[in-house]
């Protein structure tokens, strides 16, 4: 931290002698450095990739669901999603994953290739929404 030691003739910084410019300038950079921090935390990344650690919340069998866990992922987005992965609703306020479907179904082609038949069977990848959210905290229960 700063520390700003006031003496008769002005201000100095670690030593060395401020006047009134460059205390603004190191005013206003300090409170960049600090908006920057917070807008990092407040913005997750949009994109990259996640393993899935526990079944995804939906309508799925649960075999089906399992078949998901320890698959890497690549995202598009984290976001407030109010779909699970099968589209039905569930509380908006959980940050999800964003993937699209056709990458997610082609990875889970050779990972399991069971869940895959069964997305596929039931009209996956559908045109009605184009990616599946998967929670980014893992389910409990």
């Amino acid at each position: 931290m700063t520390r700003w030691i006031k003496f008769p003739v002005g201000y100095y910084v670690y030593g060395i002698a401020v006047d009134g410019v460059v205390r603004i300038i190191v005013a206003l950079s300090l409170m960049i450095g600090v908006v920057v921090q917070i807008h990092a935390q407040e913005n997750p990344p949009t994109h990259g990739s996640f393993t899935v650690k526990s079944a995804p919340s939906g309508s799925a069998p649960q075999s089906v669901r399992d078949g998901w866990i320890g698959l890497t992922l690549p995202f598009d987005e984290i976001i407030l999603c109010n779909s699970d992965i099968f589209g039905k609703l569930q509380d908006p306020s959980i940050l999800s994953y964003v993937v699209s479907q056709e990458t997610a179904l082609n990875l889970l082609k050779s990972y399991s290739p069971e869940s895959f038949r069964w997305w596929n069977e039931n009209g996956f990848p559908s045109s009605s929404f184009a990616g599946f959210c998967f929670s980014t905290e893992p389910l409990v229960g």
